[in-house]
């Protein structure tokens, strides 16, 4: 056996591992990032296959699905990273195809250049004998002209460029460590393909014998490599969208209509909110002078000179009608940037008597994802009027800042800074009335700005009473779902008793999350905590609690006193160094039965 033929036979040893261990991946949970791969090792072996082919037989058809096979490579890869970039959330190919076409005109080209080398090298007839002559015994070096090296050098820059440059604007986007590093062994795997491909074989083979075959050994061990980063990911969250593209406080294509008294809690509010949509890749437009506004936020947020620098905060006039420089527009045309608006424009009460059309109908790029807020003082807005516009724009939302903000905290006589960062046992038993606590509970965490999530299952009587529930996160385990999902309303299944999720998810939050304060309540907890035994429950909870010891994580942990054994009880009270206990009836019916505030 020649040393060629040798060399390609230890090369498939890594994508056969590969496809091994993808094909056992739970499939609806990395969706196209799986398929993806699976697909990148069979194309990869393809052309291993051919290799060996072509060697042995000196068969011209071998190179054809050799060449073949590296279009199927590339184009495989710039498509993965796309979805990365643009829709990580995206089920099908189809589905993926038609986002990516609409968010960027780089990626046809980049398909386009890709086939146009794929054809002049399948048709000059002299390089592909060249390729084939290649295996003889003598062990021929390929020798190509010199206007094909030049032809090939030039088109390698783009389609090496494309996907990288993708992959690193996903890199500066996410914020977690694990992502960061399977986006890097991605890029690493990519980067040595085109290399091997594009380079060693076409243009340094002539010069070093088995060099091609060589690279691909490291290329196929680096994509073996990123197959089992994927698979390790399983019982993990690590590709969920949210992992890619940090989360807002402002959502994305919701409108929102906040009433304000124009105050040091609205400026807060308003500043963690604009903060957190531009570490999200955002900008924020003023469609309004907001005097006040501007003077509150250049005041308490250090950032917003360096917002207003970068032109992620601008100030709109009537003369540019909020439409981006040129620049910009290319860059976002190109798809090398991930840009999305939130538009925020002050209401006079007479804007109330109107309905304010479709958000869709309205933007001015479809292709680029849009929010709304309007900023309404109190004084201005009658509670039927607001009521009445409320119900004839059912899309958006409302965020009372007018009001009492603190409606969970003045239960107990606190205010909120003070109960900020607290780990909270929080006792009930099953006739009281915890939801309406609960939905107070973040009620005041929207109020002031903080991100708030719910870890319930399907089966609580609060996932019912709260599903639905705007501006907090919902986490729901169900004993009908075997791996992750990340419904289109940012709901997310998971698997019930598995505790390795719920703290991906909270890791997961906090570093998403570091700019804001966070409010976590964690129900049915026997539901997220796999455990034969109370001590082993204990043992979940205790990691839980290691895990939200930052102080800008205020969690509620929801025991029921009735159908809780008396002696798991009792150890779950020494781990907490607030308690608090909710009767049935009562006056004060919330009361702190140990604290250390």
């Amino acid at each position: 056996m020649s040393t060629p033929v040798y060399l390609d036979l230890v090369a498939m040893v890594a994508p056969a591992l590969s496809l091994w261990l993808l094909i056992r991946q739970k499939p609806s949970f990395v969706g196209i990032a799986r398929r993806n791969l699976i697909r990148l090792n069979i194309y990869f072996f393809l052309i291993l296959a051919a290799d060996i082919d072509r060697i042995l037989a000196q068969n011209t058809i071998a190179t054809y699905i050799m060449l073949i096979g590296f279009f199927l490579v590339a184009m495989n890869f710039g498509h993965t990273a796309a979805v990365v970039q643009f829709c990580p959330e995206a089920r099908t190919w189809g589905e993926s195809v038609k986002i990516i076409l609409k968010r960027t005109m780089l990626f046809p080209v980049f398909l386009l250049i890709l086939g146009t080398w794929l054809a002049v090298t399948l048709a000059f007839e002299p390089v592909t004998s060249s390729l084939t002559s290649y295996g003889s015994e003598a062990y021929v070096l390929p020798s190509f002209p010199s206007w094909y090296t030049a032809f090939t050098i030039v088109l390698a820059i783009p389609i090496i460029l494309y996907p990288s440059l993708l992959l690193l604007s996903s890199l500066r986007r996410a914020q977690t460590s694990y992502t960061r590093n399977s986006l890097l062994l991605m890029l690493s795997s990519w980067l040595c393909f085109p290399t091997v491909g594009l380079v060693i074989f076409f243009l340094l083979s002539p010069i070093i014998p088995f060099s091609y075959e060589m690279g691909l050994i490291i290329s196929s061990a680096l994509y073996c490599l990123l197959a089992f980063s994927i698979r390790t990911l399983t019982g993990t969250t690590r590709f969920l969208k949210s992992s890619l593209f940090p989360q807002s406080l402002i959502k994305f294509g919701k409108r929102y209509l906040v009433l304000h008294d124009t105050g040091t809690r609205t400026i807060s509010f308003l500043s963690s909110a604009f903060r957190s949509t531009i570490e999200a890749g955002a900008r924020v437009v003023l469609k309004s002078p907001a005097s006040w506004l501007v003077e509150g936020l250049s005041h308490n947020d250090s950032r917003f000179n360096e917002w207003a620098e970068n032109g992620k905060f601008v100030k709109s006039s009537a003369g540019s009608d909020d439409k981006k420089s040129g620049s910009e527009g290319l860059s976002d045309k190109f798809g090398l940037s991930q840009t999305a608006t939130v538009f925020v424009r002050e209401l006079e009460r007479q804007d109330l008597q109107g309905s304010m059309g479709s958000m869709a109908k309205e933007s001015k790029n479809p292709n680029e994802p849009e929010a709304e807020m309007f900023l309404l003082e109190s004084s201005q807005a009658p509670r039927p009027q607001v009521a009445d516009f409320l119900q004839r724009n059912r899309d958006v939302e409302l965020v009372n800042l007018s009001e009492a903000s603190d409606p969970f905290s003045t239960l107990v006589n606190l205010d909120h800074q003070k109960m900020e960062g607290s780990k909270i046992l929080l006792e009930y038993s099953s006739n009281a009335n915890f939801e309406d606590l609960v939905n107070k509970f973040f009620d005041e965490g929207i109020a002031n700005a903080e991100m708030c999530a719910l870890f319930t299952s399907k089966s609580s009587k609060l996932y019912r009473a709260l599903k639905g529930k705007r501006m907090v996160r919902m986490v729901a385990a169900s004993s009908l779902v075997s791996v992750p999902d990340e419904l289109p309303d940012g709901e997310i299944q998971i698997p019930d008793k598995e505790l390795g999720l719920v703290t991906s998810l909270v890791t997961e939050f906090y570093e998403n999350n570091k700019s804001v304060a966070l409010s976590f309540v964690f129900d049915s907890i026997t539901e997220l905590i796999r455990g034969e035994r109370w001590e082993q429950v204990y043992s979940g909870i205790k990691q839980l609690i290691e895990l939200l010891s930052p102080s800008t994580i205020t969690a509620i942990f929801l025991v029921n006193t009735e159908t809780t054994e008396p002696r798991f009880l009792g150890a779950l009270r020494g781990m907490f160094s607030v308690q608090m206990k909710l009767d049935e009836v009562g006056g004060q019916p919330l009361r702190v039965a140990k604290s250390e505030f």
